[in-house]
C-alpha cells in the first residue's frame, strides 16, 4: 500500500490535470450548500446540511470518479449521482450529523449551564467516542459512490479498513482537515475548489486501502491454502 505522502502527490496531480473538473464539482456542490451559509438562520442551517450536505459530497466523489473513467458531461453525472445516490448517504448523513451535534449540543451545555469538572470530563470523552467514529467513516462515501455499496455494508467495511490502518486513517484525517482550514480561509477557493479536491482525495487514499487492503486478504487466502494442501500430504 502506498504511503500518504505518496497519495497526496498523486491527488494533487489528479488536480492539476483535472481542475476543470474540479471546478464544475465545486460549483456544483457550493449552490446546495451555500443557502445554509448565507441565507438560512443556525438552526435550520444545520438540518439543510444534515440533508444536503453528505448528498452532495456523494455526488461529488460519483462525478469525479466517473469522469476519471472518461465518461463525458461533469454537470450530468454530478447530478445523477446526487439524485442516484441521495437514499444511501442520506442515511449515513444521518450518523455524521449525531457524530458532530452530540458533542457541539454537550459543549454548549457545559458552557451555557453546567460548568462542572464533571461534565468537562464527559464532554471530552464524548468527543473523542464521535471523533473515533468519524475516523472510522472516512472510506464509507467512496464505498457508497464509488461501489455502490449499501450504506450498513459501506460503514461496516470502512471500520474494518481503519482497524486495519488506524495510523494511516488518522493522518489522512488530519490532512482532510488540514485542507479544509486552509481552504475555508479564502472563501472564494473554498466554492470553488473545495469539495472537488477533498473529492479526489479521499477517492485516491479510499481506493489506496482498498488495494492494499485486498492484498493482504488474497495473500493469507494463498497462505491458508498451502497450509491445507501441505497438510493433508502429512
Amino acid at each position: 500500500m502506498n504511503s500518504v505522502s505518496h497519495v497526496l502527490l498523486k491527488s494533487g496531480s489528479l488536480v492539476y490535470v483535472n481542475i476543470v473538473e474540479v471546478v464544475l464539482v465545486s460549483i456544483m456542490w457550493s449552490i446546495l450548500i451555500v443557502p445554509a451559509i448565507i441565507i438560512l438562520p443556525l438552526q435550520t442551517a444545520f438540518v439543510y446540511l444534515a440533508f444536503i450536505a453528505i448528498p452532495a459530497s456523494a455526488a461529488a466523489v460519483y462525478a469525479i470518479n466517473r469522469r476519471l473513467n472518461h465518461e463525458k458531461n461533469t454537470i450530468k453525472l454530478f447530478w445523477k449521482g446526487f439524485f442516484t445516490l441521495y437514499r444511501k448517504s442520506l442515511l449515513l448523513s444521518f450518523f455524521i450529523s449525531l457524530a458532530v451535534l452530540i458533542p457541539l449540543s454537550t459543549w454548549w451545555y457545559y458552557q451555557s449551564v453546567d460548568s462542572s469538572y464533571a461534565l468537562f470530563i464527559f464532554s471530552v470523552f464524548q468527543t473523542y467516542l464521535c471523533v473515533m467514529f468519524l475516523l472510522t467513516q472516512m472510506y464509507s462515501l467512496t464505498l457508497i459512490a464509488v461501489h455502490g455499496s449499501k450504506t450498513m455494508k459501506a460503514m461496516n467495511q470502512s471500520i474494518r479498513y481503519f482497524l486495519k490502518y488506524p495510523w494511516y486513517t488518522i493522518i489522512f484525517f488530519i490532512q482532510v482537515i488540514s485542507i479544509t482550514a486552509l481552504l475555508a480561509v479564502t472563501f472564494i477557493g473554498f466554492f470553488l475548489l473545495y469539495v472537488g479536491i477533498i473529492s479526489l482525495l479521499i477517492r485516491t487514499s479510499a481506493l489506496n486501502v482498498m488495494n492494499g487492503f485486498s492484498k493482504e486478504q488474497e495473500k493469507k487466502e494463498k497462505e491458508q491454502t498451502t497450509y491445507s494442501n501441505s497438510t493433508l500430504r502429512i
